[in-house]
């Protein structure tokens, strides 16, 4: 299962309200389906929504900054580009306070 499951709900909202989703997700490292957690953020990205990840403890996040997609945009199963980059990956450990925290994922 991936980390992330796509949800495709539309609200019907009128033609000048704007509403963004912003979800945060803990990580020790691993991802159980890379390519289906990077085709939900593909297919995610064409939504307003924005997903943080925190790496939490010791472990290697190499995993995670690939979804940060920074260096490479992401690409679905079916080779489809995501439009923009919707993730921010940040590892706790290189943290030394709460405000260099929220300054890593703005």
């Amino acid at each position: 299962m991936p980390m992330l499951q796509p949800c495709h709900t539309r609200p019907c909202l009128p033609s000048r309200s704007i509403l963004t989703a912003c979800r945060a997700v803990d990580a020790d490292g691993d991802i159980t389906d890379k390519q289906k957690t990077i085709t939900a953020l593909v297919e995610a990205s064409s939504e307003p929504v924005s997903v943080i990840i925190v790496g939490v403890g010791d472990e290697d996040f190499e995993e995670m900054e690939l979804l940060d997609g920074d260096t490479e945009g992401l690409v679905s199963e079916d080779g489809v580009r995501a439009q923009r980059d919707i993730v921010q990956f940040v590892a706790f450990k290189d943290c030394r306070s709460q405000e260099e925290l929220s300054a890593q994922v703005r």
